[in-house]
């Protein structure tokens, strides 16, 4: 795997047990993939993200975006311009890029299993990320593809790792206070070929619904096919939608 810290290649990159980033979860970080020709989608929209909560948690170092753009030039040029994974890590210690393989994603529709509980500082993509990764955890033994985090009282908030969003009355909705600002989800919200609306969505809801998605930077847009075992109707918007996406994904990316 290839590591840039603070622009500087590692051979070994370390934590020190006494760091922040390790007792107490002080860290952010941005995960996206790079096209061939080490061409990235939406560079803007994470970096909008990134930048910000690096001075809020202090972390990075004060790495700066021009910087950040030339740190990830240099990593995408190592990996001969292949596909790659690509992960920004801030901590206290400063400024982590690395890329590895990118995953198989599986194809939707995908199977939902619900989880009380949903991410704390929810404006950043904190590395304080245990509630989510057991919510997934919890997900994946139960059968299903991804978490979908609710409240007591049964409203709908994120994905463990994805954006939630539906289409009702043909229109694209998710909800948007109390949920990590999704990149993906930000771009639909001023892209999308439909009407989008920012709302709440009860669990009892759902069987209104005329389709359902996830969306994150990694796997783009995939079909909801059920939750917690209830099969959800399926929408030929759905369809197109995430075909569109995919173009749209292929036409803006471009090099950092």
């Amino acid at each position: 795997m290839s590591v840039l810290f603070n622009g500087q290649w590692l051979e070994n990159p370390q934590i020190s047990l006494h760091s922040e980033a390790v007792l107490f979860g002080r860290g952010l970080f941005e995960s996206f993939v790079s096209l061939e020709g080490g061409r990235v989608f939406n560079l803007e929209g994470h970096l909008a993200r990134f930048l910000p909560g690096m001075e809020a948690l202090g972390v990075g170092r004060g790495a700066t975006e021009t910087q950040i753009r030339a740190w990830l030039r240099e990593l995408l040029q190592s990996e001969a311009g292949a596909a790659r994974r690509v992960k920004l890590l801030a901590l206290p210690e400063g400024l982590f890029l690395f890329a590895g393989p990118v995953p198989e994603y599986k194809a939707g529709p995908l199977k939902l299993v619900t989880y009380k509980g949903n991410r704390g500082l929810w404006r950043y993509k904190s590395t304080a990320y245990l509630e989510a990764l057991l919510a997934f955890e919890a997900a994946q033994q139960a059968g299903g593809d991804e978490a979908l985090l609710t409240n007591h009282h049964g409203t709908i908030y994120e994905g463990s790792r994805s954006s939630f969003l539906w289409i009702k009355d043909g229109k694209l909705r998710s909800k948007r206070r109390g949920v990590l600002p999704g990149t993906t989800c930000s771009f639909l919200s001023e892209a999308a070929p439909l009407p989008f609306h920012w709302e709440t969505l009860e669990l009892d809801q759902l069987p209104e619904v005329e389709g359902a998605l996830v969306a994150s930077a990694g796997r783009g847009l995939a079909e909801v096919g059920e939750v917690d075992g209830v099969a959800l109707a399926c929408s030929p918007q759905t369809a197109e939608l995430i075909h569109w996406f995919a173009q749209q994904r292929e036409e803006r990316a471009k090099t950092p």
